[in-house]
């Protein structure tokens, strides 16, 4: 099937960013986050899981460095699972880690670049949609979610893992002390970056808790609903779903 990009001149910009910090990825996200990325991403794994049926399909949308994907197959090496990213760089990251440490399941994982504004699969493919730290990234949104809607198979999940605004008070007292103590330190791990790629990826603008909840309804989707895993207000952990065949 011949790739196609729906991108847009920022998208491309987000890509070259990723494709740069590649390499250093992983290192970056446990030092900026402390670690803590891996706790929430685990909770979305452990749905993922619990949601996707024996045999099953799994699409991990802006894969990055496969750890979503390596963790699923890890559990459940009945599912058939395919990390998907834009960014070539992050691919081959990937691909190195699941052939270091997933050797026993190889044959039911595959990486593939392509654009989740035009996602390269059939229609009702997928039992379960990942997604961890992405959405932000696809815009249009509404067409990433048409093209979710589309390749997932009716009663199909969808899980987010993502940043976001907090909406509780204290909150985000914590979360402006952290952007006014810790600026450097963040600095010092992306001013090698392009400086479109950092707008893109840390805008303000994207809709969280209640907001996105209410695109995903919006797109078609069903029983949507978000949390904040370890009650961190400033990450949010999404879930919906397909509705059934009518």
């Amino acid at each position: 099937m011949k790739m196609v990009f729906k991108m847009n001149s920022k998208n491309f910009q987000v890509i070259d960013g990723f494709n740069i910090i590649a390499p250093a990825y992983d290192l970056a996200s446990d030092a900026i986050t402390f670690g803590l990325h891996r706790v929430f991403r685990s909770r979305l794994c452990s749905n993922a899981i619990s949601l996707t049926p024996q045999n099953g399909t799994l699409l991990d949308l802006a894969t990055g460095t496969g750890d979503v994907v390596l963790k699923v197959a890890h559990s459940r090496p009945d599912i058939s699972i395919t990390g998907l990213d834009a960014a070539e760089g992050m691919l081959n990251i990937a691909q190195k880690k699941i052939e270091h440490k997933a050797k026993l399941f190889q044959k039911n994982i595959e990486f593939k670049l392509g654009d989740a504004l035009a996602i390269p699969f059939s229609n009702e493919t997928f039992d379960t949609i990942t997604i961890s730290w992405g959405i932000r990234n696809f815009t249009p949104l509404s067409v990433a979610l048409k093209e979710i809607m589309r390749v997932l198979k009716p009663k199909g999940h969808l899980i987010i893992l993502e940043v976001g605004k907090p909406e509780f008070s204290s909150i985000q007292k914590i979360s402006r002390l952290c952007k006014k103590n810790f600026p450097k330190i963040e600095s010092k791990l992306t001013d090698f970056l392009p400086v479109s790629f950092q707008q893109a990826n840390l805008s303000e603008s994207f809709p969280s808790g209640s907001q996105l909840v209410a695109e995903l309804y919006d797109s078609g989707l069903i029983n949507a609903k978000s949390t904040n895993p370890l009650g961190a207000g400033f990450v949010y952990l999404y879930s919906a779903q397909k509705p059934a065949a009518r």
